[in-house]
């Protein structure tokens, strides 16, 4: 809703529109030309964050898919060696190959 400005403050707009012509022209031709947007005009907008923030978060979500993966992995027990058999049980039968630890 405009509002009807008094004679006063239309001679002072007169003259810094004035000034302002004389000071920085380019700054003036661009505040001529600035409309007001629309009405309706938020509806057309869209919020889409920066490419930056969207490559972040698919790096922080591969480094925390990385660390669940692979810090279980690390932090499993040590593979215990297998069971022998003590020295006073020596036969005479040939020994064979120790098993594979067992994990």
């Amino acid at each position: 809703m405009p509002v009807g400005l008094s004679e006063y403050e239309r001679t002072v707009l007169r003259r810094l529109d004035a000034d302002l012509g004389r000071q920085d022209p380019g700054l003036r031709r661009r505040l001529t030309e600035f409309t007001a947007p629309p009405e309706n005009a938020s509806e057309d907008v869209s919020w889409r964050p920066p490419r930056a923030a969207v490559a972040l978060a698919a790096v922080m979500l591969a480094a925390v898919t990385f660390m669940m993966v692979v810090i279980p992995l690390v932090m499993r027990q040590p593979c215990r060696p297998p069971a022998t058999a003590t020295g006073s049980q020596a036969t005479a039968e040939p020994v064979a190959p120790s098993a594979p630890p067992t994990c």
